[in-house]
């Protein structure tokens, strides 16, 4: 047969020979038969999957998958007939599967962007891990000047950021600013659970300030925003923002030493004490912790906040006389006997004494405790009209014994007269003395 065929190509062949061989059918060319066959079984498995992808070693048809490769070498060797070409193109087959890999992965950075907002697709993404290759390859292939004019053009219409890090600064910016529209500042914790990242980039901001490695440009934006670049002085200013809350919420700034929820807060207020003390502070803090009301002495912001509470204390009871062991409030209790011993040993202060003494404060514990009783007295008799306790009262037995001591002390001449006329206005009944020992025994 390939004797034959060489023959009519070099026009050997009768013609009675060429006609009768025709007419039984024989393919003069066999490779065009084959190709013809070929690009049938393409048409078929384009009907069924939808397009010419054929894999070179596909399940289905490995022949049609070499074939396939095939066609394409012989396009790149410009082998390929112009008739075949055009009918392999009209079919939907990609001669360069290069450039249909390219369009495929545009398509995706479309659909990226029209989701994100963006066409900075994270190398770390789970969801988008091709795609982030092949954007990485997109500038390194820029970088080089291997990518065509067209695509630069396409993905630049796009957004696409050639300079991965220009892209990274401006998120990170963006980050930044949302962040000062919620808290009010620039300065993000060190350990700010909810972005560790941007604590992250705040701190290479400032290093690469540092080295004079950060443009005109960025320096203008992060300082318009009000970004400290003393990491020193963005702590401070943190911590000062969150006294200035503590004391919006609190009412005043004496953090205390062991206070659970801000354990940060109550050491740097200690701290900045101890600056002070050590004449470390900046006028300027100074002047600003002064302006907040801020207490320099422990001891004196403690005994102020004591005093706050007595003057609650007499507000509600009408007098300063709080039981030592008030269950209320113990450590009131406590400091009220403290204030009575300072005074006692000349320890209180006379800007203290004053203030205590025009408050009404009893510096004598007995005449604290009997007008106490006294005051219990009064309340019993507005509750049950008359001052006769009961000699088992559950309420309050020490009421009850406090009045048979009243009236031993008057019958031993031991109760002042100012105490006797007192008790008299509100109609105390002196009774027995002996009915009281018994009642008290």
């Amino acid at each position: 047969m390939p004797t034959q065929r060489q023959f009519r190509k070099r026009g050997l062949l009768s013609a009675d020979r060429l006609r009768r061989l025709e007419a039984l059918g024989v393919e003069w060319d066999p490779y065009a038969a084959y190709w013809e066959e070929m690009f049938a079984r393409l048409v078929r498995y384009k009907e069924r999957f939808g397009h010419c992808k054929v894999p070179k070693d596909s399940p289905e048809d490995s022949q049609l998958g070499h074939w396939v490769d095939k066609q394409r070498q012989l396009k790149g060797r410009d082998h390929l007939t112009a008739e075949r070409l055009r009918r392999l193109e009209d079919l939907g087959f990609a001669c360069d599967p290069f450039s249909e890999r390219w369009e495929e992965m545009f398509a995706s950075l479309v659909t990226f962007k029209e989701k994100t907002g963006s066409c900075d697709v994270p190398r770390g993404s789970p969801e988008n891990v091709q795609l982030a290759i092949w954007a990485h390859t997109q500038r390194r292939l820029y970088t080089l000047g291997r990518l065509s004019s067209e695509r630069v053009q396409r993905l630049t219409a796009l957004g696409f950021e050639w300079d991965p890090l220009t892209a990274v600064w401006e998120e990170m910016f963006a980050r930044l600013v949302r962040y000062k529209e919620r808290i009010g500042h620039c300065n993000v914790p060190a350990k700010w659970p909810e972005d560790p990242r941007l604590r992250g980039w705040v701190g290479t901001q400032r290093n690469l300030k540092k080295h004079d490695r950060l443009s005109p440009d960025r320096l203008k934006r992060l300082e318009t925003l009000g970004f400290l670049w003393n990491e020193i002085a963005a702590a401070w200013e943190e911590m000062f923002a969150r006294l200035v809350q503590f004391k919006e919420h609190i009412g005043h700034c004496n953090v205390p030493q062991k206070w659970s929820e801000d354990s940060q807060l109550a050491t740097w207020v200690g701290t900045q004490r101890q600056r002070r003390k050590g004449d470390a502070i900046t006028a300027d803090h100074l002047r600003r912790l002064d302006a907040l009301g801020f207490q320099w002495d422990p001891l004196a912001a403690a005994w102020e906040e004591m005093f706050a509470r007595l003057v609650q204390f007499k507000e509600r009871f009408g007098d300063c006389n709080v039981p030592a062991d008030w269950p209320e409030d113990p450590r009131l209790g406590r400091w009220v006997g403290n204030q009575r011993e300072l005074r006692k040993h000349d320890r209180l202060s006379s800007d203290r004494l004053q203030r205590l003494g025009a408050f009404g404060f009893e510096w004598d514990a007995r005449t604290a405790t009997w007008e106490e009783m006294f005051a219990r007295l009064v309340r019993y008799k507005e509750r049950f009209g008359h001052c006769n306790v009961p000699a088992k009262w559950p309420e309050d037995q020490q009421l009850r014994r406090w009045i048979g001591n009243q009236r031993q002390f008057r019958k031993t001449k031991r109760l002042s007269r100012q105490r006797v006329r007192r008790l008299d206005n509100v109609g105390f009944d002196w009774g027995t003395i002996q009915s009281d020992l018994n009642n008290a025994a």
